[in-house]
């Protein structure tokens, strides 16, 4: 029963943190969101008795991808203004 709960639980945060992920403007925002979504992923491995698959999501997701895809988020410094001059852009497009 309780690791029904877990499952429920780690899905759920699974599903919001990942649409958290997309509906971000910001682009750090979103690398965060992904972080936690790699990290209930790797819970509902070690859920099915998978801890070796769990612990290369973390490492690898979590590390190494996230780590690359933060510097290049602080690389570029995105500003607020560029983001809402781009999607005002992308609207006239449409």
């Amino acid at each position: 029963m309780l690791d029904l709960t877990l499952f429920a639980v780690l899905s759920a945060v699974a599903v919001l943190a990942s649409l958290a992920m997309v509906s971000r403007r910001h682009p750090l925002g979103s690398a965060l969101a992904l972080i936690v979504v790699m990290i209930a992923l790797a819970g509902i491995y070690a859920l099915l008795s998978a801890p070796l698959v769990a612990l290369l999501q973390i490492l690898v997701y979590g590390g190494a991808i996230l780590a690359l895809i933060v510097f290049v988020i602080m690389l570029l410094n995105v500003r607020e203004e560029d983001l809402a001059h781009e999607a005002e852009i992308g609207r006239a497009h449409v």
